[in-house]
């Protein structure tokens, strides 16, 4: 039988081209989807895109808000046309689907001509640490210039909805969208190469490369003011958040938990590149903020098993390493299950035992 051809997706303005070699595609809020998006409407797996046969089939994962075709909730669709799915409500998150056999997978006028191609490559499917550093730096000097994702848009360099899976480490835009963007940031051509790679680069496609290259001391330092300037931010937001009985702070702890995880990621690679004893203060601050976050959210209504877990592994003085040891889980679903990810029925079940024993 035939298989089916590449599939074309267009989420918030953001390609992305699917070919069945490359598995099934999750559509959602989780970390580890590959397709992320930020949106309270989105579940953490939200829809799962897979070929089978010759043709692309959508499959809602449960949804709590659902998948709309022509405003109708479905749970499953075959893709033979080109279709807009609606993530969250009728009129929520726009998702365009195409087999790539046709010309175009949306109306051109719904894409920038600038905007980036993303393929969903598997290294790709998680946060890219490189990519995150970069992506931290844009946002710190977007903050430092006074230029909102908005603008970005607006002077038609990156869509937000790009600029956003950019600054998050999940993409990285073409050379031509990386040269608009220095300019717009009003930095050297090459610096986001060069913070991403930490070498001198060149390409063809942007000449003056070598003659502004950014020495791998000044592209560590840059990533260092992006989290400084990250951290700053976290802990305002940190002290603006409400009560742990509050409605509103399991999903503001939840964003603040992932932006701290995130960069917890970037200050480890940036120590293993040899910057370790700059980021010593920056490390010893992004931890204590992040158990500060955690042992509140551990108090409140809604507390997930991972935040109990933490709490209840803090406040027993217990490591990682003894919580797998008492419970036969590996270390690494106890990470998991600490950084809200999906556990085998078995390591949740063990560890939720160990919470409900234990928690003091």
């Amino acid at each position: 039988m035939e298989s089916a051809t590449r599939l074309v997706i267009d989420v918030n303005g953001v390609r992305h081209t699917a070919d069945p070699s490359d598995g099934d595609v999750v559509i959602g809020r989780d970390q580890a989807a590959q397709i992320y998006l930020d949106d309270t409407r989105i579940s953490r797996s939200h829809l799962r895109l897979s070929a089978a046969g010759n043709r692309w089939h959508v499959t809602d994962l449960a949804s709590r808000n659902g998948v709309y075709l022509d405003g109708q909730r479905i749970s499953t669709v075959v893709i033979d046309r080109p279709v807009t799915l609606m993530l969250g409500d009728p009129q929520g998150v726009p998702v365009h689907l195409q087999p790539a056999t046709t010309d175009l997978a949306v109306p051109p006028q719904e894409v920038e001509p600038e905007e980036a191609t993303t393929h969903l490559d598997p290294s790709l499917a998680a946060v890219d640490p490189a990519i995150l550093r970069t992506g931290q730096y844009v946002a710190a000097r977007r903050q430092e210039l006074g230029i909102s994702q908005r603008d970005v848009g607006a002077k038609k360099v990156l869509s937000p909805a790009a600029l956003v899976t950019f600054e998050k480490g999940r993409s990285w835009p073409r050379d031509d969208t990386l040269a608009k963007l220095e300019d717009l940031l009003q930095c050297p051509r090459g610096t986001l190469a060069q913070i991403r790679y930490s070498t001198p680069v060149s390409s063809p496609s942007i000449p003056v490369l070598q003659a502004a290259a950014v020495p791998m001391d000044a592209a560590a330092a840059l990533s260092i003011r992006a989290l400084e300037s990250s951290l700053r931010l976290l802990t305002a937001a940190s002290a603006a958040l409400p009560a742990p009985s509050d409605p509103d702070f399991p999903a503001r702890a939840a964003a603040a938990l992932g932006e701290l995880r995130e960069l917890q990621l970037v200050a480890t690679e940036l120590s293993r590149a040899g910057a370790g004893q700059a980021l010593v203060r920056i490390l010893g601050q992004l931890r204590r903020l992040y158990s500060d976050i955690m042992m509140s959210a551990a108090q409140s209504p809604g507390a997930t098993l991972g935040q109990r877990l933490y709490a209840t592994r803090r406040s027993l003085e217990l490591s990682v390493d003894d919580v797998s040891a008492i419970t036969a889980v590996p270390t690494t679903a106890v990470v998991a299950a600490e950084h809200e990810q999906p556990l085998e029925g078995a390591h949740l079940d063990a560890l939720t035992q160990f919470v409900a024993n234990t928690a003091p």
